[in-house]
């Protein structure tokens, strides 16, 4: 019998058929899912939203026309054999439709997959800290726990199966829009500021599956009583912080409330100015990858699962291309060898009034020039106060109004604040050398 079939009796014997169903299953191995970025890859199947979380682009459209990527709650592998290459290709492409989900759509957190081999099925799980896959049951004897995670799919709320309530996918004169929400302490009581985007600015910190999964919008604050956008363009970044870090915001304050009055002048010449922040606040708790996401449960650190079962070739046929780009030419993140414990990580939400460029936008040397000695009078001001930025790079150089500012803060600490994280931070072209190779040279 197909899975579909399995499935659809499987929702109709559970008693929970006036229940509203939020996703169903599709086997649609020759359909493309349509993308924003791009992607050929096509999943076996896919659990899929009944309400699309995209609205439609076309005027007087009621539906779009194909699945979404942003639609597919859980994708799905299938091979009829358990031997390692069939293993290796379902492993691969699974891990690629959930690293894909989360490098496309702002409004997840967290994606869920299915692998089956013969009788042997895994779930798989993505955030932004972690990736883990169950142990291989057989879901014909051991049918009870496959009937649980069925009906989990099915009827589970959006915000269980990943969506992000407080990012909401809009259309806008034809263009897609996201109404985001921040939230921050107020004093005065007062909701939460909503902005709608009006682009995206950055987002090529999304493309690496585990880590900040930084995007960067141009937005306007929202009136939810008029409907209307207000006031002058804001940037927003939206990132996944570890957890034990200080936020950007909180540095920015303590940082300028440490300097003199003279000082402090020359600190919102040369810093971003920041009109509000804090963490993503979701049913009253905040977005954490393992308090919320997991529901506090401890993954087990010392059972690791190898994606490549069958051993590659001796002499293997060397790869083309240059690394990953972050978007400006010739810049990486830091590459990291061997095992290391990736920390839990927070959503947190930042908003700059300044809308910036970076310094590798501007033509002519007189600019950059001037730009880098703003640059350098922002990290002597730092170290004044006994900070140090530790990613410090032409990506955080910025212009605003044909001055320099330093920006993304996240990383800063004071000099003689220990460090007890294993990921080194850094731009990989711009890090010194005894942080790249983890090693003191003199």
């Amino acid at each position: 019998m197909p899975l579909t079939e399995v499935i659809m009796q499987i929702c109709e014997c559970s008693g929970l058929c006036k229940t509203r169903k939020r996703t169903t299953y599709m086997d649609n191995p020759n359909s493309i899912p349509e993308s924003v970025r791009s992607n050929s890859t096509r999943p076996d199947g896919y659990f899929v939203l009944y309400d699309s979380n995209k609205p439609p682009v076309h005027k007087g459209s009621n539906k779009n026309p194909a699945i979404s990527w942003d639609d597919i709650a859980v994708a799905t592998e299938f091979k009829k054999k358990a031997g390692d290459d069939d293993i290796d290709d379902n492993v691969r492409k699974i891990v690629w439709s959930l690293h894909h989900i989360l490098r496309s759509d702002p409004c997840r957190r967290f994606a869920f997959g299915i692998t089956v081999e013969a009788n042997q099925m895994r779930f798989w799980f993505a955030n932004r800290s972690t990736v883990f896959t169950t142990k291989p049951f057989d879901f014909i004897g051991e049918h009870e726990f496959l009937i649980q995670c069925v009906l989990s799919f099915t009827y589970a709320e959006r915000a269980d199966l990943g969506w992000d309530p407080t990012i909401k996918c809009v259309n806008v004169d034809g263009k897609i829009c996201y109404d985001i929400t921040v939230h921050s302490p107020r004093a005065d009581g007062q909701a939460p500021a909503i902005y709608r985007t009006e682009e995206i600015l950055s987002d090529f910190g999304a493309d690496a599956l585990r880590g900040r999964g930084t995007r960067v919008f141009k937005a306007r604050r929202f009136n939810i009583q008029s409907g209307e956008v207000e006031g002058k363009p804001v940037a927003i970044k939206d990132a996944w912080v570890d957890e034990d870090r200080d936020r950007e915001g909180d540095i920015r304050k303590t940082f300028e409330a440490e300097a003199d009055d003279d000082d402090k002048s020359e600190i919102r010449k040369y810093f971003l100015t920041v009109l509000d922040h804090g963490d993503v606040i979701i049913d009253g708790h905040v977005d954490h990858t393992r308090d919320l996401h997991l529901r506090n449960a401890n993954i087990p650190s010392d059972s690791r699962f190898r994606l490549q079962r069958k051993k590659l070739p001796a002499d293997p046929v060397s790869s083309t291309g240059s690394a990953p780009s972050l978007g400006i030419p010739g810049q990486t993140r830091a590459a990291h060898t061997g095992h290391y414990q990736y920390s839990f990580k927070v959503h947190y939400r930042i908003v700059f009034e300044e809308v910036v460029e970076p310094i590798y936008t501007l033509k002519y040397l007189a600019d950059v020039l001037r730009i880098i000695i703003h640059g350098t009078t922002s990290l002597q001001l730092l170290h004044k106060y006994g900070w140090v930025h530790r990613d410090v790079s032409t990506g955080n150089l910025l212009v605003y109004e044909g001055n320099g500012k330093m920006g993304d803060l996240e990383f800063t600490k004071k000099s003689d604040q220990e460090s007890n994280h294993e990921i080194r931070t850094g731009t990989l072209n711009f890090m010194a050398v005894e942080v790249e190779t983890q090693e003191y040279i003199f």
